[in-house]
């Protein structure tokens, strides 16, 4: 089986027919998942019935380096439950306690003077004659963010159901976790599962002063992963372009070094080593201008740096905007693993 081949099973609710490949899960539901993450999470979905193109599954992964996670849809185990022939019914709740007394209440309120400890759930199956009734902790799920901080006793209830759930079902429900089982997982409001974080902007302003021949340029270099969009925004209007500011660097540096050539030995004070800024040349640039995903960027002429010592490379872009009525030059620099702007991936430059 190769990435590219396209897996078809039924929906176990809908009965419609699914489509899935590693390489569509790869472009259009995880980026950064694995091969083998990927076809995890394929199998898992036929198996079980699950159709995560009307989010009934999930693969999250929040980094390049983290291990892919698989998240069950919010409403995906009522659904299935509702369709066994088996199922015959389901109540749950949350456990209280108030001093010595502890109860089990159906629902989620929680008075004034209780304290929320858990969460309890019973499933019923018409060929049984014992009821599957499971408990769960409090201290063993609540993760103290997002969705366990404004609603604590809605998200302990549903640890319990499915619970219940995969214990009265097993065959059904094996391998299936909801969001709210995982503390690595984020939910929004409505309890769908977020996904991975969009590339962090990065906005600085940077003040032009005249450069010197006693300045030392300065590189500010971004963490290579994830890819990062910084935003260079000049307090002054300037017509200058990415190569003046190269040459003008080199240059400096050119003459910096032939000054310190001139100077006896015995009259340099010994300073302690440091690390030196990268030095980052063009080494090509876009022929037509090409969109910037940043709101306001417009489309933009790309130039292509890279450092001649690690080969990491930047894009970058000049743009306008304004600033107490005047029109002020800003600059847009992406850098990362991967070619940039996300806007036009394709573009690959040799």
């Amino acid at each position: 089986m190769t990435t590219t081949d396209i897996v078809r099973y039924t929906d176990t609710v809908t009965g419609a027919e699914v489509e899935l490949s590693v390489k569509l899960i790869q472009d259009t539901m995880c980026k950064n998942a694995t091969d083998r993450e990927a076809l995890m999470f394929l199998e898992l979905c036929r198996h079980q019935g699950l159709n995560p193109w009307v989010r009934d599954a999930y693969l999250i992964k929040y980094g390049k380096d983290s291990e892919a996670t698989m998240v069950t849809g919010k409403d995906a185990f009522m659904k299935r439950a509702d369709k066994h022939p088996h199922f015959d019914g389901l109540e749950s709740g949350v456990i209280v306690q108030k001093g010595d007394h502890v109860e089990n209440r159906v629902g989620t309120l929680v008075l004034d003077g209780e304290k929320l400890v858990g969460g309890w759930a019973r499933v019923a199956r018409n060929d049984r004659k014992i009821d599957v009734c499971p408990t769960v902790s409090m201290d063993e799920f609540n993760s103290g963010r997002g969705l366990w901080q404004k609603m604590p006793g809605v998200m302990i209830e549903k640890c319990a159901i499915v619970t219940a759930l995969r214990r009265a079902f097993p065959s059904t429900f094996a391998g299936m976790y909801d969001a709210a089982e995982i503390s690595s997982v984020e939910i929004d409001g409505s309890g769908e599962v977020l996904s991975a974080p969009e590339p962090k902007v990065v906005e600085k302003t940077r003040t032009r002063r005249p450069a010197t021949k006693k300045e030392t340029p300065v590189v500010e270099v971004a963490e290579p992963d994830p890819p990062t969009i910084t935003i260079i925004r000049d307090e002054n209007p300037s017509d200058e372009t990415v190569e003046d500011i190269v040459a003008a660097t080199q240059e400096l540096i050119a003459d910096a070094k032939e000054a310190d050539g001139n100077i006896p030995e015995d009259s340099v004070p010994e300073t302690p080593e440091v690390d030196v800024p990268e030095e980052f040349s063009p080494v090509t640039t876009y022929e037509e201008p090409t969109p910037c995903v940043v709101e306001g960027h417009g489309d933009g002429l790309w130039v292509v740096m890279e450092s001649s010592s690690t080969k990491e490379r930047r894009w970058v872009h000049d743009y306008t905007y304004d600033l107490n009525d005047e029109s002020r030059t800003g600059r847009c620099v992406y850098t990362g693993p991967v070619p940039v702007p996300p806007a036009n991936p394709e573009f690959n430059p040799a």
